[in-house]
């Protein structure tokens, strides 16, 4: 799959998103109070799930399940999106304020750095916390089993995992977790006083790490629902006699649409290859568009002879200079090849990735920015991630040594 986007009309209406909804608190309260409200009815539209039987459901009560379940869902991203869709201009507006105050290039990587990252615990983090302390695995099983899921699969966690994860954990979580996030605070005291920065300055770094915050609040729901969409996506395939593989191709309300039509035909049609343009309204690009699309855009050519390519410092970590060996890896479920050390390259992270990214040395992406997943993430682990390089995961290849500078944001080949 390739997305494509005009990057300047996106980050200036991220940035008009950001001014509006995002960089008071006031108005962040606002929107984040409607978010949860909706977020609470898809809840509780999930233990109602829970309780039902879909085979006492006929066809015509099945999908109205499907249809209001799905239907609380799109309200949840209504103001849901806010944050991610306000984090492509915040982050350079913010640059641009900090340019006013700091003159050196490096410096104000740095700065960015420090003043992005943010102050509260991730559901990662607050699920390893609650795992030391657990004196019930079957309970920790049942509040975090979707741990793993993503847009690209679901895997329900059994016991076994948790408590092969809890032998590995490191002591004192709940402490270290503290500890980091202090440091954390005095860093981005130091960087206000070094560099005299005014209130709005800070207010604009705030509001950014406040909007990482509720993306990742945001990022823990969707995993759940993610798997209460799939037990739905399975019934309705088994009923119309349908591959859930190929039903992945629709979105909730085309599904719904297609079952009074035929939807089989539709499918065929997906089969080989589509694409969605997104404007003003929703259109499908048929096959031989679609594939000439994938072929001037996905297919990108590089050079073999690239000896070093340069991205964003995402995270300096502990150590900021690091050489290790580089794995490729597209498909988070698919890491026999990983070993613990190992540079990991992909073209972006998502939350599957994290037990990956856990194993690296350090990260490189092909695209993100400084509230990037990767970014994120490895500011939580203390290793070094460059970001959005556009071409790590084409020029680089298994096996290659290579020199990661979280000084520079540049990464060489050896």
């Amino acid at each position: 799959m390739v997305w494509l986007n005009d990057h300047k009309k996106l980050r200036e209406h991220g940035e008009s998103i950001f001014l509006k909804y995002m960089l008071y608190i006031n108005q962040r309260e606002k929107a984040r109070t409607k978010w949860k409200k909706d977020r609470q009815k898809v809840i509780e539209f999930e233990r109602r799930i829970d309780k039902m039987n879909f085979a006492l459901l006929s066809n015509k009560k099945f999908i109205k399940v499907w249809h209001d379940f799905h239907q609380w869902v799109i309200k949840f991203w209504t103001h849901a999106i806010l944050p991610e869709l306000s984090n492509y201009g915040s982050s350079e507006l913010l640059q641009k304020k900090l340019m006013e105050h700091i003159k050196d290039d490096g410096d104000l990587m740095s700065a960015m750095e420090v003043l992005t990252a943010p102050l509260g615990i991730s559901f990662y983090q607050q699920e390893e916390i609650d795992l030391d302390e657990a004196k019930d695995i079957s309970d920790h099983q049942k509040r975090y089993f979707w741990l793993k899921n993503s847009f690209a699969r679901i895997e329900i966690l059994d016991m076994k995992f948790f408590r092969e994860r809890k032998k590995k954990l490191s002591k004192c979580v709940k402490k270290k977790v503290a500890e980091a996030l202090e440091n954390a605070r005095k860093k981005k005291e130091e960087v206000r006083i070094k560099y005299a920065l005014p209130k709005k300055v800070m207010d604009i770094a705030d509001a950014i790490t406040d909007a990482i915050l509720w993306q990742d609040a945001r990022k823990k729901d969707i995993l759940i629902f993610l798997y209460y969409k799939d037990l739905l996506l399975s019934e309705l395939a088994k009923r119309y006699v349908l591959s859930k593989e190929a039903l992945l191709d629709f979105d909730s309300i085309e599904i719904e649409n297609l079952l009074r039509k035929d939807i089989k035909k539709e499918i065929k049609k997906r089969e080989k290859a589509f694409g969605i343009l997104l404007t003003d309204a929703i259109q499908v690009i048929d096959t031989k568009t679609a594939l000439r699309y994938w072929n001037l855009y996905a297919e990108e050519k590089v050079s073999e002879h690239t000896q070093e390519i340069k991205g964003i410092i995402a995270s300096k970590g502990v150590t900021h200079v690091v050489k290790g060996t580089v794995k490729i890896v597209l498909d988070p479920y698919n890491l026999k090849n990983f070993n613990e050390g190992d540079i990991l390259v992909t073209a972006m992270t998502t939350p599957e990735f994290v037990f990956v990214m856990k194993k690296s040395l350090a990260i490189i992406t092909d695209t993100g920015g400084l509230t990037s997943h990767a970014a994120i993430v490895s500011r939580e682990l203390g290793i070094p991630c460059i970001v959005g390089t556009k071409i790590g995961s084409k020029v680089l290849k298994d096996g290659d040594l290579v020199e990661v500078d979280a000084n520079k944001g540049i990464v060489r080949k050896l």
